[in-house]
Order: C-alpha cells, then structure tokens, then sequence
C-alpha cells in the first residue's frame, strides 16, 4: 500500500513540476500530468472488492508525462503510480507506463507514415493511450485492464491515409507484452514470484473513419504467447504452480457513431486461449497434477456518452462476456460469466479540476453448468476528484 507520506511526496513533485513547465516554454516540448484521489463503497458478495466494502478512500493515481516533437522525430513518455485497494497487483509506487521514440517516415497531404520503437501502449479497438483518468469509462476497473492488458515492447508502423472515402488508420505492430511478475503475481504473503517470460508476437489494427468522422469503424487481432511460475509455502510445504500459453488470440471488431456532443459504441471481443498447467511439490518435484485448458471468451460491450456545454458528461455502459471451454480438472465445460451495467456523470470544475462518479452493479458466475448460485453480486460506488495541467 502506498503511504499517505509516499502520497504527500508524490504531490509535492507534480506540483513543482506544474511551476517548472509554466516558467520553461519549450517549443518542442510539452509536459503534462494528472493526480486523483477517489472514495469507492462497495456491497455485495463479490470476494475481489472486499477492499472497499463499507466505504474506502484506498484510489489514488498520479502520473506525469511529456511530448517532443520536431520535423522527423517524436518522443513521448510517462510515469504513473497507483493504489487501488490492499492487493499487491494494483499498487504501482512508481512505474514507467510508456516511453517511445518515433520517427516520421512520410508526410504528405494524403498519406502519413511513422514508426514507433520503445515501452508502447498497444493500439486496440478504438484506445490510443487512454491512461489518463479523465479518459475511461470507469474508475476503478478501467484502471487494471488498462494497466496490465495495454503496455508492450518493441516496434509499431503507423499509416494514416486521408482519401475522399474517409480516412484509413492501421498499426502494424511486433510487441511482447509487459507484466510484472512480482507485483502481478503476489497473490498473498505466502507467494512468492519466480519467473516469467512472454514473447514477441503481432499486432494489427485497421480503423477507417468517416468523412466528417461522424463514425467509425475498426478490427484488432493480437497474439499472446506466455508462461510463469510461482510458489507457494504451506503448512504441507512448497508447492510450485507452473502455468503455459503457447498461443491466445485476441480479436476485437468495434462500431462508432458520433453526433452532437454524443458517442454511441457496440465492441465484440473474442478470445481463443490455450493453456497448460502444472502443480508439484518443489521439494522432491512431485506432480500432483496437469491440466490442459482450451477454449474462447465472447463479450459484448455497449457504452454511451453526451458532452454538455456546461461542462457536465454522462455515460453508461453494458458489459457481458463469457467463457467457453473445456477443462482437466474435472469440468468439462466450462460457463462463466460476467455482467456489468455502469451509469455515471463527470463535471469539468475548471482550471483543471474534474469531478467523476460511477455507479455499477457486476455479476458474475463461477460455473453455471456446474452450480447457477455459485458467483458473486456487488453493487458499486465510486467518485474521483482529478486534477490535470
């Protein structure tokens, strides 16, 4: 958990940084951040919100970044650190969220090509470097898929094409995606990180808008391929857990349509895994069993949202995804699933303040083939005040 002194540091850093850009007008370089603090009340049964129930101040999230720009270079770059509940895996006291280095190959009135090389945040349906707070439909979950699923290493071509049909926009990309095992992977004071590694695969993404970009319409297809281990010491010894991914398929197809001050959205993702894990004791390598897991997961997302001159937005979404499959362990099918239905309203204070509330209620079943009670209802609330320059 990041300290209230850790938060105190934080904040006094950006806000020096505010009087260090206001006094140094870089003409090629813009800086730029953002620092939240959020309340979250959570009801309900569900086990991975249990941080919040009854009310919880515990969402915290600040971030500084820049952008240099020239004739045929660009770089850009940005810090973050997080706390959001008591679980290891959404605490960053300092993480570096991107750092890219580009160079712009042609420009022309019709045609733009760059290439990018670095710590990217990877292009998928309709996000491009969403990791600022005022730019998520959500407050809280918003926070982890996009901290996790979206940071890569290694190189993106980027083309834009202006025709009198719309504009075409496609990222070619060869990334392998970043987590960090140890802080992704503390599950509890008993487990211990040990390793992993996951490797270089392709990304493509296609997104043609329309004249007037009025809508919009693009596909993402991306490939995984990972594995890690871990440890675990219980009152029976150490146990290791040993997990494979040769090959996930990520596929997202997504429809906008913009106008007035309104966003209307439908996403369909669909996800083909494959998975092999194995359980032993890790003092004689004794194998309590294997698993192979195959199968795919289908969601829906439908999502709304209307800008109001006076400075006040709403927005409310409809998530449903899932799972499909067989498993080793006993369970031949596979059933999860999980239900989201979000409502909230954002007001831009001014001078760089905003205030955002969501309301959500999730569902989600643990296998409905197996036992329909088995899963969990929580009903949540959630309000951040931001501050960005």
């Amino acid at each position: 958990m990041l300290y209230l002194l850790n938060r105190g540091v934080i904040t006094i850093i950006l806000l020096f940084q505010v009087i260090i850009a206001s006094a140094y007008e870089l003409e090629d370089v813009q800086i730029h951040g953002f620092i939240g603090q959020g309340y979250v009340y959570t009801s309900g049964d569900g086990e991975r919100d249990d941080d919040f129930l009854g009310g919880s101040t515990d969402l915290f999230e600040a971030g500084i970044n820049y952008s240099f720009s020239s004739k045929n270079w660009f770089s850009t770059g940005q810090l973050v650190s997080r706390d959001i509940g008591e679980v290891p895996v959404n605490e960053e006291k300092l993480a570096l969220d991107f750092l890219v280095l580009g160079g712009r190959l042609i420009t022309s009135s019709s045609l733009d090509m760059q290439v990018r090389l670095g710590k990217i945040k990877t292009p998928f349906d309709n996000l491009d470097m969403l990791d600022i707070p005022t730019a998520r439909d959500y407050i809280v979950e918003g926070l982890s898929r996009i901290n996790f699923d979206l940071r890569s290493v290694g190189a993106v071509l980027d083309l834009l094409w202006y025709s009198g049909f719309g504009s075409f926009d496609v990222n070619v990309g060869y990334l392998r995606q970043q987590v960090d095992g140890k802080r992704a992977l503390k599950l509890s004071d008993t487990v211990d990180y040990i390793s992993h590694r996951a490797g270089f695969n392709p990304l493509l993404r296609v997104r043609w808008n329309s004249p007037g970009e009025m809508f919009n319409i693009a596909y993402s297809r991306r490939v995984y391929d990972f594995d890690y281990s871990l440890s675990e010491d219980n009152p029976k010894g150490f146990v290791g857990l040993s997990l494979n991914v040769p090959h996930d398929i990520y596929q997202s197809l997504s429809f906008a349509v913009f106008w007035g001050g309104s966003k209307l959205q439908f996403k369909r993702s669909h996800i083909d895994y494959n998975q092999h894990y194995e359980l032993r004791a890790m003092q004689n390598d004794f194998l309590f069993f294997a698993s192979n897991d195959k199968g795919s997961f289908d969601g829906y997302n439908l999502s709304y949202r209307y800008d109001f001159s006076q400075g006040f937005s709403i927005n409310a979404a409809l998530d449903y995804g899932k799972y499909k499959g067989e498993s080793g362990l006993a369970m031949p099918m596979l059933g999860c699933y999980t239900k989201i239905v979000l409502a909230g309203i954002d007001y831009y204070i001014g001078s760089g303040w905003t205030l955002r509330s969501n309301f959500s209620h999730s569902k989600s079943n643990v296998n409905e083939i197996i036992d329909p009670q088995l899963g969990s209802s929580v009903n949540m609330f959630a309000a951040e005040i931001i501050y960005s320059f």
